[in-house]
């Protein structure tokens, strides 16, 4: 039940967010831009959207070597982009819950599978909070007078980063985040803790895998950072190479923020208000990443026709199971 309204709320603040966008859409621009799309740049971002999925499917693979699982570079892109895919129509983490179901119905070994993804999500979140840290500060000292907002939401991104670091490397931090999170009786905070300390555990033995894995994901960062510079380019949006790559890693962080259903209306409201401060407009914004958002769900196709042709009844169960919950 708690889920179901959690999701029904997430479904309202998208459904919200898109009319009133929509309703402040200028529709005669929507249409002369999109005459004058420039397909070349289009065709570029494409392709480094797939770069970065083969980028994460090493990343993976490189966290499940370090805890002794060997799976070919075949296996890890087909499931990663099999996860993507079902995760454009499953709400939360649909997606890696599939993923998952697929690796270990092949290899087994269902416990560092799993230690694996979750490790997986606490660094690549890591590596965006200190990206979008950056990014935060550079444009708040861009402004004369930078509002106090500014400088509040940043310091909460610093402390949630800085905490998170150590309480992922830092046996006696997490040990007193633990105990903080107990005392205040805040339940998901616990369990969160938990699922860290059980996902941790295995990599006790090689901490430098988790080093290597999170200079990796920070470096990651270039790629929408880039695929932002070309959907610029494709639409002849005056923003500065400078604006895109202190607004992008803020974009990205917005749309992981569990607000909404798959960040739909956040990820182009965040747009919207953030590239607005470098003078762009409100539906310049929006079809920026309207063409993003497209480009994401085409790029998952791969695992769709992986997911039709395959016979394995646990992957199709898998997706079904999760659509229906």
């Amino acid at each position: 039940m708690e889920n179901r309204l959690r999701l029904s709320m997430r479904i309202l603040v998208s459904l919200t967010l898109c009319i009133i966008l929509a309703a402040r859409l200028d529709w005669t621009s929507v249409h002369v831009i999109a005459q004058s799309t420039k397909a070349t740049w289009i065709l570029v971002a494409f392709l480094l959207i797939l770069l970065d999925r083969l980028l994460m499917a090493y990343k993976w693979n490189v966290l499940l070597g370090g805890i002794g699982v060997s799976i070919s570079t075949a296996i890890a892109l087909q499931s990663y982009f099999i996860g993507s895919f079902c995760a454009c129509f499953l709400p939360s983490v649909g997606g890696d819950i599939v993923r998952a179901r697929w690796v270990i119905k092949k290899i087994g070994s269902s416990g560092k599978i799993i230690a694996s993804i979750a490790v997986e999500r606490l660094l690549g979140a890591l590596a965006l909070g200190v990206v979008a840290c950056g990014s935060f500060a550079v444009i708040a000292l861009r402004f004369e007078q930078p509002p106090a907002a500014f400088f509040r939401i940043l310091i909460v991104m610093l402390f949630a980063s800085i905490l998170g670091l150590m309480t992922l490397f830092s046996r006696t931090a997490h040990t007193a985040v633990e105990k903080l999170a107990f005392i205040v009786r805040w339940r998901r905070a616990i369990n969160l803790m938990n699922k860290i300390t059980a996902a941790t555990n295995a990599f006790k033995c090689n901490p430098a895998i988790l080093i290597r894995f999170l200079v990796l994901s920070v470096g990651e960062q270039l790629f929408p950072i880039c695929i932002g510079y070309c959907l610029a380019k494709s639409l002849s949006v005056g923003l500065s190479v400078t604006w895109i790559a202190l607004g992008i890693p803020l974009v990205v962080a917005i749309s992981r923020m569990p607000v909404s259903f798959d960040g739909i209306g956040v990820v182009e409201a965040a747009y919207a208000f953030i590239f607005s401060f470098a003078g762009v407009p409100l539906t310049v914004s929006v079809m920026m990443a309207l063409v993003a958002r497209l480009l994401l769900v085409l790029s998952t196709l791969p695992g769709a026709f992986w997911m039709s042709f395959s016979k394995d009844s646990a992957l199709q169960s898998a997706f079904i199971g999760n659509s229906s919950a």
